[in-house]
Order: structure tokens, then sequence, then C-alpha cells
């Protein structure tokens, strides 16, 4: 079995000012209709059998606003 884990939790500091503490750099679009968030979850489903999301609390709501399908 492969397990995938993704570490989604950073404030946003090197892309500011497209990237802040409310709104990270994996919820930003660049120039795609989708997240990185939502683009990298895409890619490892093809290549893994489970994702887990390391994020923090803050930013909790957010995943769960982009990702209302993955299971919390």
């Amino acid at each position: 079995m492969v397990k995938t884990l993704i570490m989604a939790g950073g404030i946003g500091e090197r892309l500011w000012p497209v990237s802040v503490r409310k709104r990270p750099k994996q919820f930003q679009k660049f120039g795609s209709k989708k997240t990185m968030i939502e683009e990298t979850i895409e890619r490892m489903e093809k290549l893994t059998d489970e994702i887990i999301i390391i994020t923090t609390r803050e930013q909790f709501p957010l995943m769960q606003y982009y990702l209302p399908l993955f299971p919390s």
C-alpha cells in the first residue's frame, strides 16, 4: 500500500502579496481553474492508495471548502 502525505500548513510568506496567512499558496490558482491543493490531490490519486493532508487548525475550514469530498 502506498500512502501520500501532503504538508499544507504554510502561512504564505514566500509568495506575498498573492499568498497571505488567510489564503496561502495551496489555495491559490496559478494558471489553472483549480487551486494548487486540488491539482496536487488529482495528480496523487493516480499514484497512491491513500492521501493524508497535514494542515493547521486555522486552515482546516479552507481545506473543507476547497476539498468538500475529501474525508476529514
